[in-house]
């Protein structure tokens, strides 16, 4: 597969969370969690 199309993503992945910004050494980052179906959150 050289390309994530929108019907691969819709069968792989269950959901994303997407976690509050937050600034750390002045850098804004944000964290997304991705839950795979059958297989969970991989971290």
């Amino acid at each position: 597969m050289k390309k994530l199309t929108t019907a691969v993503s819709d069968t792989l992945i269950e959901k994303i969370e997407v976690h509050n910004l937050v600034m750390v050494n002045g850098v804004k980052e944000q964290k997304l969690t991705v839950y795979y179906k059958f297989v969970g959150q991989i971290d």
